[in-house]
């Protein structure tokens, strides 16, 4: 019996259920955007970073990044594909794609990655977070912003 999974037999059901959930989105979701203020605080990104967001819906920490004057090359990465559309016609550049494959993009390529209340829901995080280093870059000020829910943060 091999020890690996096939990851691409959850990718449909994955997919299912965030198409599902991305009707459920709304634009005052004031949890939501406390949690990605909070983020950018975090995360500190400048203008003119290579900044992804994996599971990133609509694009939202995008447009907060916006609001907030920050001029960073934001690239957004969902699979859904209502989220995608939906953030691209706001103007993002947006990856449509699953966490449990290999990543699209060059070694590297990110000078910034938000990976925000989404690694609790893969059933390969390591694989993941592998992938995240991979395409970071060798900056000593690169970084990765990872979080999970929790009341107490």
């Amino acid at each position: 019996m091999s020890g690996n999974v096939n990851l691409e037999q959850f990718d449909p059901r994955l997919k299912e259920f965030y198409e599902f959930r991305a009707d459920e989105l709304t634009e005052d979701d004031k949890a939501a955007l406390l949690r990605l203020r909070k983020a950018i605080r975090i995360g500190a990104p400048r203008d003119g970073e290579r900044v992804l967001d994996f599971g990133a819906k609509q694009g939202r920490l995008g447009t907060v990044m916006r609001s907030q004057g920050i001029n960073a090359h934001y690239t957004g990465f969902d699979i859904s594909d209502s989220n995608v559309e939906a953030a691209r016609s706001a103007g993002f550049d947006f990856v449509q794609g699953s966490v449990s494959q290999p990543l699209p993009f060059p070694d590297k390529s990110f000078d910034c990655v938000f990976a925000l209340e989404l690694v609790e829901h893969l059933t390969a995080p390591v694989a993941f977070l592998s992938e995240i280093r991979r395409i970071l870059s060798d900056d000593p000020q690169a970084r990765a912003i990872i979080s999970t829910p929790s009341p107490y943060n």
